[in-house]
């Protein structure tokens, strides 16, 4: 019985997360902090609880990327990624509002879970858009398949583990070589 695996079910279609409704539904978000949490959603790929623990140390300003180190499993695992020019943008914006305490704090994003969850709300009802964090992850893995990037690149920014021979043994992970392919996506959430 430790062989057996239980047969998958029926395939379930998935509807592409429209871009234009998540520019909409980020632009209506009117918390700096908020904002530039889901930017970062949207842009590197991270789980919510990645990019609500990601320390000041985790990112590297001058490459855009970011390398956190919060977890290591079968199958999670803390990968390699990026971010664009518009969620630096915002960051940038978000530090110049930040009070003393939020200043000293070690986190990228010191925002309290009330304060994120208000304002998630006050962008739903403003832009009559429903989009949950994941659906900005699924939307960064969406996005970076239309750009023809390949699932093996894609499992490394999410923070997936390598499944195939291929993708284990013989990707190059390198931080340049990664930056380079995730530049070729051209990933856009505002400035479409």
């Amino acid at each position: 019985m430790d062989g057996y695996k239980h047969p998958s079910g029926p395939l379930k279609i998935k509807e592409e997360i429209e871009p234009e409704k998540v520019k909409r539904f980020i632009e209506a978000i009117d918390d700096v902090g908020v904002k530039c949490f889901a930017l970062f959603l949207a842009t590197s790929g991270l789980r919510k609880s990645e990019v609500w623990n990601l320390r000041k140390s985790d990112v590297d300003r001058s490459l855009r990327a970011i390398i956190p180190n919060c977890h290591s499993g079968k199958t999670k695992r803390s990968g390699i990624s990026f971010y664009n020019e518009e969620a630096e943008k915002a960051l940038l914006e978000f530090e110049k509002s930040m009070n003393p305490w939020q200043s000293k704090s070690e986190k990228l994003l010191p925002i309290s879970k009330m304060r994120l969850y208000y304002a998630w709300k006050r962008a739903k009802e403003k832009s009559g858009i429903h989009l949950r964090p994941k659906d900005l992850r699924d939307f960064f893995s969406q996005e970076m398949g239309k750009a023809l990037i390949p699932d093996r690149f894609i499992d490394i920014f999410q923070g997936r583990a390598p499944k195939n021979v291929l993708a284990k043994h013989y990707t190059p992970q390198g931080i340049r070589f990664l930056k380079e392919i995730y530049e070729k996506a051209n990933l856009k959430v505002l400035g479409l």
